[in-house]
């Protein structure tokens, strides 16, 4: 099977309603990045943003968090923990998956998946976060401030990945 019809034939997998939310990936680590974005894409998703470091990741939920269904985060970055913007993301509505080298890390209201992982876990976990999130009423109008006044700076806080 060649990779576009591989491509076609997950993409009706995805649940209703994430083609207009994207996937932020926060990852300072580009490889690991570049791995699940292009996981993501074989399985349909298009509609993704990266963040490196705290940073850009609280730019990026204060400029865009109405465009942004779900985050896969990493805990350890560039610039310190992350552990704090589980809650940032939860509270706006944006459902939250972390991807984290700390073998003991566990939460109550999020999936965490251990490093290194498989891939395939991470998708379906991805797929069952999108479900999920369709199925609860959220209102993240708090976190919608400034989201028109932003766009720009927000589309400079994402990088691209190239293997």
């Amino acid at each position: 099977m060649n990779r576009n019809s591989q491509t076609a034939s997950h993409a009706q997998n995805r649940p209703c309603g994430d083609d207009e939310k994207a996937i932020l990936i926060i990852e300072d680590e580009k490889l690991v990045a570049w791995d699940i974005e292009q996981s993501l894409r074989e399985q349909g998703f298009h509609n993704i943003m990266f963040a490196t470091s705290l940073r850009n990741s609280r730019h990026l939920i204060q400029t865009t968090a109405h465009q942004i269904g779900l985050a896969i985060l990493d805990l350890k970055l560039e610039d310190g923990d992350a552990t704090d913007l589980i809650e940032e993301f939860v509270k706006c509505g944006i459902a939250v998956v972390v991807v984290t080298g700390y073998s003991g890390f566990a939460h109550m209201r999020v999936p965490v998946i251990h490093k290194p992982f498989d891939t395939a876990k991470l998708l379906e976990i991805v797929q069952a976060s999108f479900k999920q999130k369709e199925q609860q009423p959220s209102d993240s109008t708090h976190c919608n401030q400034n989201h028109n006044n932003h766009k720009d700076q927000a589309q400079a806080a994402r990088w691209p990945i190239s293997p």
